[in-house]
């Protein structure tokens, strides 16, 4: 076997890539990464357990930013053991604020919608409300560009005013822990404000809502028997029909004044419960006690 008397070609040798390491990264760089992470993410406490600069870093930003989150809490939450860090208990509280908040975003997209309310001079009589609930001039079904809400926005909105004013019932939602764990993360925050404010909107605007429903209802009633003479008398083969009537079904305008009427009871519970907070609110701030009635 004949071998070749030329050298061999020498081939260029390939450069491994270097490993970049987490721990290498600069410091302006690794708070541009907590910063993208968000307040309510676990991935901080993670971030923390890297190397001891990193935990001295995230230990410094824990702790400022627990601080301010203690004085913007009317109930701060407590650790759950002496060995959680600033970072676990700042993002537990940030995810109970996120979670108030977001169920008040829920509040607020249903009032961006438009509520049908007849403008009926009974309905303006019969409808009475404090000075801050009051709105403005409705014209008879005159609907804009925005969105008409549905029945059933203005029951689950409700059926969250309620818990966030600290009033669950375990069937406003198909999970039953839904309401208490509303009502908890409300009783913390110091969301109050808001909450008043826009648990004040929705119940005013569901109450004429489901009083306008109603009286809209009544007139076509009247209207209907006034179309149509009804005598006292029946002819006896009338009275047969009734008898052989075994159908109990509901009729649909039955259950559409069952519905009227649970908005309306709701909204009256979510107004009373606003009107109440602001009193403590103010008794709070006065030191003004309720004096005893008892003697």
């Amino acid at each position: 076997m004949r071998t070749s008397i030329y050298p061999r070609p020498l081939t260029p040798a390939v450069e491994q890539p270097a490993k970049a390491s987490f721990a290498a990264l600069p410091r302006e760089l690794f708070c541009n990464i907590v910063a993208y992470l968000g307040p309510t993410s676990s991935s901080l406490c993670s971030l923390s357990q890297v190397t001891r600069d990193h935990n001295a870093i995230l230990t410094s930003i824990g702790d400022v930013m627990l601080h301010r989150a203690r004085l913007r809490f009317r109930t701060p939450l407590q650790p759950k053991s002496i060995h959680e860090s600033s970072v676990s208990l700042f993002v537990r509280h940030a995810r109970v604020s996120k979670a108030v908040h977001d169920k008040l975003e829920v509040l607020n997209e249903v009032l961006k919608k438009e509520f049908p309310i007849i403008n009926n001079s009974s309905l303006a009589d019969s409808t009475k409300f404090p000075v801050e609930f009051t709105f403005g001039q409705v014209t008879e079904f005159t609907l804009n560009s925005r969105l008409t809400v549905e029945l059933s926005e203005v029951q689950n909105a409700l059926n969250i005013a309620l818990c966030l004013l600290g009033c669950p019932k375990q069937h406003y939602f198909e999970d039953t822990d839904e309401a208490q764990e509303i009502a908890n993360d409300a009783a913390t925050t110091a969301l109050e404000w808001r909450v008043s404010s826009l648990c004040s909107k929705i119940g005013a605007r569901a109450y004429k809502y489901a009083k306008s429903r109603m009286c809209r209802r009544y007139e076509r009633e009247d209207e209907l028997f006034s179309a149509y003479a009804v005598t006292d008398e029946v002819p006896l083969e009338d009275y047969s029909d009734y008898e052989d009537d075994d159908d109990i079904s509901m009729d649909p305008s039955e259950m559409e004044a069952d519905e009227d009427m649970i908005i309306l009871d709701k909204a009256s519970l979510v107004l009373q419960h606003v009107v109440l907070r602001e009193q403590r609110k103010a008794r709070r701030l006065t030191g003004h006690q309720r004096p005893n009635t008892l003697g």
